[in-house]
Order: C-alpha cells, then structure tokens, then sequence
C-alpha cells in the first residue's frame, strides 16, 4: 500500500462522525472534516482519500461549496492532463476514478 489513508478507512471514520449528526451543510462538514488532517504530511493520495469523503457529502446533499468546486477543477485536470491516477494505489483506483467522477459530474453537469 502506497498510503495508510485508504479510500474506505477514510470513509469508515467520515460515516461514523457524520452519519447521525443533524443540521449539516456542506460548509459544517468541510469545516468539521478537513482541519482534522495535517495536509504537510499527506502524500496527493491520501489527500484526495480525505476530502473525497467531503465531495461525496456535498453532491450527494446538493451543497457543494465553493472552495470544493476549486478543488474539483483541480483534480480533474489533473486526472485528464497528469495522469493523476497514478498517485493512487492500484487496488482502489478505479473505485476513486469512479467516485471523483461521478461527484464532478454531478456539481458541474446537472
């Protein structure tokens, strides 16, 4: 394993905190989430593992926030133009592919 913030640990320990809390928006969970994180230590992979979870609460309640549009724009092109998909380990990158893609596409094409 290239990192220890897998996909699905980080979305084990994002459903647990937010699964039951009330009056959520998009900016709570951005705020709540991320800080949490030291993004000086995480490696690009481990990045996207964490504020994925917060994308996927955002499109998923239709309250994506700005600054997680940015951060989408910059995934994707790096996805398209870098090959970003490299960074991430071959056991969970079509699973990351697949949820990055389907989180841009539902906050730019709707």
């Amino acid at each position: 394993m290239i990192y220890d913030f897998d996909y699905e640990g980080t979305k084990e320990i994002f459903d647990s905190r937010f699964r039951s809390a009330e009056n959520l928006t998009g900016e709570r969970v951005q705020y709540g989430w991320l800080p949490e994180f030291n993004e000086n230590i995480l490696n690009e992979a481990e990045r996207l593992n964490v504020i994925l979870q917060v994308m996927r609460w955002q499109t998923e309640h239709n309250d994506v926030t700005e600054w997680m549009k940015s951060e989408m724009r910059w995934y994707y092109n790096a996805f398209k133009n870098d090959n970003f998909e490299k960074e991430i380990d071959e056991e969970e990158r079509e699973l990351v592919k697949k949820i990055f893609f389907e989180c841009y596409n539902k906050a730019f094409k709707k």
